[in-house]
């Protein structure tokens, strides 16, 4: 079973002549748009000081290997500039940005399935993540790039965080990242 498969639908309940099936689900994203990436980014970047101190805090709690539970924090602190990059403002030297993607995509793909909003939140950090890993060509050779960043795509699970966060309709679930990576 998949992680996102983990979560309960809601239970309707009938009322007053109608049923509640609690939120409507939203439509299904073309994630292989870059579009659509920045389109959940642009709301969220901060000014280039506060981004690259949030960012000097990821790679330090990286650095001192995250407990478990701080996982997704270390992962989103580091996306704070690397946000940017997606922008065109480049606040991080290329061997320091493919360097936070490969540890973005590390960290998301080790966030626990409990509590479920945590699969809520971590896929918007891997599709950051490998929308700049597409847009600067460092995925995988065999999927086009220059192999900058090619454990962390290659060797994630099938079912997990990484992969279903650019998970688009109609993609068998083997063509998820060759999709994603030829768009």
């Amino acid at each position: 079973m998949g992680l996102f498969s983990r979560r309960a639908s809601a239970a309707g309940h009938a009322t007053a002549g109608h049923m509640d099936t609690g939120p409507a689900t939203p439509a299904p994203v073309n994630w292989a748009d870059v579009e659509n990436i920045r389109n959940e980014w642009r709301t969220q970047l901060e000014s280039a000081d506060d981004s690259m101190v949030a960012w000097r805090n990821g790679m330090r709690m990286y650095d001192d290997g995250p407990v478990p539970a701080q996982r997704l924090n270390t992962a989103e602190y580091m996306t704070r500039a690397l946000g940017h990059q997606l922008f065109g403002r480049r606040l991080l030297t290329e061997t320091d940005a493919a360097e936070t993607v490969r540890r973005v995509l590390t960290m998301v793909e080790l966030v626990p399935s409990e509590p479920i909003w945590l699969l809520d939140f971590a896929p918007r950090l891997a599709r950051l993540a490998l929308a700049v890993a597409r847009e600067e060509g460092w995925q995988p050779v065999s999927l086009g790039g220059d192999g900058q960043v090619t454990d962390q795509i290659l060797s994630a699970d099938r079912r997990g965080i990484v992969w279903n966060s650019v998970r688009c309709p109609g993609i068998a679930d083997q063509d998820v990242m060759s999709h994603f990576f030829s768009a």
